[in-house]
């Protein structure tokens, strides 16, 4: 039973997008000659009004190279956004395909553009293609004009792209890592230009009057028997647990604002004995 079900499942589903009006399933392939060197090659022409599918890359393309990329795309007419997947990607002493983008390129129709580099003589490649209203363009025009809403992708990845939706992932990822125990686990270095974390509380509270600020004196015997600040975690606790940064900054500002309230504090004391120093002065300059 379940056998004839996915049986009538493969049948109907071409027929299924033909009714509609996806265009024609048709899988194709050609050996296309690059003619002109590095530059952006239109490999493939998308139908009215919207065309999708597989698309293999591959040939060697001189000083002993060899480039496959396998990428998904989808394209949509009146400069409407698709996407591009890049699914499979190899390559030997240099990947060719540095960029890629899709986009509309007039009457509703759309493209595929691939951009190669350090390629010599000139190459041939395979394009295979398997999907809806696409057509190889062979030969390609070289260094077309860029489509509108353009798509693009780097074609040194592994990944999406989509410039009208986001990515969504519905389970944990993982990078460096395949067993990520977080919505997102990196075994590695972040670099980034600026990260936002959501912390609640902020420590306001401490300046607030029914706030139970320790003594220095109970920090310093707090201190001395375990050797870090109250309510912080201790380095076997940061070592094994790590720390969650929003919770940490709260924390550390915690602190900042108790030493501030202690050096206004000292500030008030030093400016009472200076008070009494200056009549201890008076006085003996009386005498």
């Amino acid at each position: 039973m379940k056998r004839l079900s996915l049986l009538i499942k493969t049948a109907f589903l071409p027929v299924f997008m033909l009714m509609l009006g996806w265009g024609e399933l048709k899988a194709q392939s050609a050996n296309v000659t690059l003619n002109h060197g590095d530059g952006w090659y239109r490999l493939i022409l998308g139908g009215h009004p919207r065309a999708g599918g597989e698309i293999s890359i591959y040939g060697g393309l001189g000083n002993n190279k060899l480039t496959l990329i396998k990428l998904h795309a989808t394209f949509m007419g009146y400069s409407q956004y698709g996407s591009i997947e890049i699914v499979e990607n190899l390559f030997y002493n240099g990947n060719h395909v540095d960029a890629i983008r899709s986009g509309t390129i007039g009457g509703g129709l759309s493209a595929l553009d691939f951009h190669f580099v350090g390629i010599t003589g000139t190459p041939t490649v395979v394009v295979e293609v398997d999907g809806i209203n696409m057509t190889i363009a062979d030969p390609p025009e070289y260094e077309p004009v860029a489509p509108t809403g353009v798509t693009n992708i780097s074609g040194r990845v592994l990944g999406i792209s989509s410039v009208q939706w986001p990515v969504y992932f519905g389970n944990k990822v993982g990078i460096g890592t395949s067993t990520p125990s977080e919505e997102l686990e990196v075994n590695g270095t972040i670099r980034s230009k600026e990260v936002k974390v959501e912390a609640a509380p902020w420590p306001d509270y401490v300046f607030s009057a029914d706030y139970s600020l320790k003594s220095l004196e109970e920090t310093e015997v707090f201190i001395k028997e375990n050797n870090r600040l109250p309510d912080m975690p201790s380095a076997k606790e940061v070592a094994e647990n790590g720390i969650a940064l929003g919770e940490m900054n709260a924390k550390l500002l915690e602190k900042i604002e108790e030493l501030t309230l202690h050096l206004i504090e000292k500030n008030h004391e030093i400016k009472e004995l200076k008070s009494q120093m200056s009549e201890v002065l008076k006085e003996l300059k009386v005498k």
